[in-house]
């Protein structure tokens, strides 16, 4: 598997990040993404993930992950999953990652 396309943004910090980026592998309790730059350990972040299944085979969706950074390097960021949602891309423009 190639991964998934995904979009990040750090929430409540001092550094704002937003970027793109690949997931690696996918579990109950954490996501591991490749990113392009270094994300700093510890930072609350937000995950949208285009969603390989459509809703009624015609309705895109992506899996929207809130998460903490628990590890960090090498262009890798692995993720422990506090909350996540699966619904429409224009669900919820508020939280959307642009």
């Amino acid at each position: 598997m190639k991964g998934w396309n995904v979009l990040y943004k750090l929430l409540k910090t001092d550094v704002k990040a937003t970027g793109a980026g690949k997931t690696i592998n996918i579990s109950a309790g954490g996501v591991l993404i490749r990113t392009h730059s270094a994300l700093p350990k510890g930072a609350p972040i937000r995950l949208t993930i285009d969603w390989p299944v459509r809703l009624n085979g015609v309705t895109a969706l992506n899996l929207v992950i809130v998460g903490t950074l628990v590890r960090t390097g090498n262009k890798e960021a692995a993720i422990s999953i506090r909350t996540y949602d699966i619904r429409p891309p224009d669900a919820d423009k508020s939280q959307t990652v642009a």
